[in-house]
């Protein structure tokens, strides 16, 4: 299948997803619209986040899924097909399976965190920030890695230097008809 095509379906499944979210049923304002808060009167607290969240957890992961998915295919469509896609087919795979897993790992500390009483630190952070800052923040420079380690190989070889240092130097020794 065509890569542009995978593309589109995917963002035709982000925009099912986001489609799904305006015809559910709501949980009725009352019960979602918090409370004042005891220190602050001009802050509004947002009630019980198990009430408010745990209808739509599911397809809030879901969308974050599709969305890497659509990053990685991003990343793959800047390759040039043939061999050098899949050079580069493994390690991007890779990375979206590890970052699919440190969302679906930051949404099961999230739902575990509205069902507690209690809420565990770890690195003075509750868990699901703690996943977002030690987990998926620093995975993003894994991509940037990549892109350094594999650009001559995949991206822009030397091959294609030396293609466009020939095109270059046919259209600067051709004189330009101005008119």
């Amino acid at each position: 299948m065509k890569l542009h095509w995978i593309l589109f379906g995917l963002l035709l499944a982000m925009c099912v997803v986001v489609g799904i979210l305006f015809v559910l049923d709501e949980v009725p304002l009352g019960q979602t619209a918090g409370y004042a808060h005891a220190q602050f009167p001009g802050i509004d607290q947002g009630g019980q986040g198990l009430t408010r969240h745990a209808s739509i957890i599911w397809l809030a992961w879901v969308f974050a899924v599709l969305q890497t998915v659509f990053l990685i295919a991003c990343l793959a469509f800047g390759v040039p097909h043939g061999e050098r896609r899949q050079r580069l087919k493994v390690p991007l795979v890779i990375a979206g399976v590890l970052l699919i897993c440190i969302v679906t790992m930051m949404f099961v500390s999230y739902q575990q965190f509205m069902m507690e009483d209690t809420h565990p630190l770890f690195f003075s952070f509750p868990v699901t920030t703690a996943w977002y800052l030690y987990g998926f923040w620093p995975f993003q420079f894994f991509f940037v890695l990549l892109y350094v380690v594999v650009f001559h190989r995949t991206i822009v070889t030397d091959d294609d230097l030396a293609k466009f240092q020939k095109l270059l130097a046919t259209k600067t020794s051709e004189p330009e008809n101005i008119i």
